[in-house]
């Protein structure tokens, strides 16, 4: 008995020794994994349903097809991107070239494109009236306060404060005038009324405003300066006295010129 049992152990021992290594089915889908470098995707759950990369490579596929493969993007003409501005709005030339040339670049449809500019348009024009309402407003304000502060002269004072600017302001003044504040504005006009109550009228009247005079009037304003004894016009000392004999001069001159 003893020999019989000692063979089929000797046996088994071979047949063991010679038997293929079992491993598990998890071990056979997971061993392909340990290859893949990125951690974060060798953790992923989802690839343990796959036994090797031709199966996961075989699922890729097989789902592509069913999306679909990608489409190239559509591309539009330039002439497609022009847009009808109004007549009463005109763009910044360079800012939309840029802005067109961004959208044929980045392939925006031309209906999305144009939606686009009039957003833009309709926004920067009600911003525009916003800012010339405001503007409107803090004009009236001023124009209010002046009329307080100067009562029945406003006119008058404010044709004398005008007549100044036109005569000593350098050239496009108006320009750097109108894109100053309501606040500045005020100020200015009030600084050059206060400057003009220094200052005799020949400085104060507008330039050449004797052209708009008949020959009568102009007679009269030189009889008017000729009968003032105490005007700068006789004072050779006085401060004025070279401008009120330019303002003589040009009156001749003018008186002149118009037939009788």
């Amino acid at each position: 008995m003893t020999e019989v049992n000692n063979q089929d152990n000797a046996e088994n021992s071979t047949s063991a020794e010679n038997a293929p290594l079992q491993t598990t089915q998890n071990e056979l889908k997971t061993s392909w994994i340990d290859n893949i470098q990125d951690s974060e995707l060798k953790s992923s759950k989802s690839l343990i349903n796959f036994k090797d990369v031709d199966s996961l490579a075989k699922s890729y596929v097989s789902l592509e097809k069913k999306l679909g493969q990608p489409k190239e993007p559509e591309k539009y003409e330039a002439d497609q991107y022009n847009y009808e501005f109004g007549e009463d709005y005109k763009p910044h030339e360079g800012v939309y070239k840029n802005f067109t040339d961004k959208a044929i670049e980045l392939g925006v449809k031309p209906d999305a494109f144009k939606e686009l500019i009039k957003t833009y348009v309709d926004s920067e024009q009600q911003a525009i009236n916003d800012f010339n309402k405001e503007q409107q407003a803090l004009n009236e304000e001023f124009t209010g306060k002046l009329k307080e502060d100067w009562g029945n002269d406003y006119s008058k004072n404010l044709e004398k404060a005008e007549n100044l600017w036109t005569k000593f302001a350098p050239e496009n003044a108006d320009k750097m005038f109108s894109k100053m504040t309501p606040e500045m504005k005020g100020a200015v006009a009030k600084a050059i009324f206060n400057i003009s109550k220094t200052m005799s009228d020949s400085h104060v009247e507008a330039p050449n405003r004797q052209q708009d005079l008949t020959k009568e009037e102009i007679q009269n304003k030189i009889q008017e300066i000729r009968d003032d004894k105490s005007h700068p016009y006789f004072d050779a000392s006085h401060k004025d006295h070279k401008g009120a004999n330019e303002y003589m001069t040009n009156l001749y001159l003018e008186k002149a010129k118009l037939k009788n």
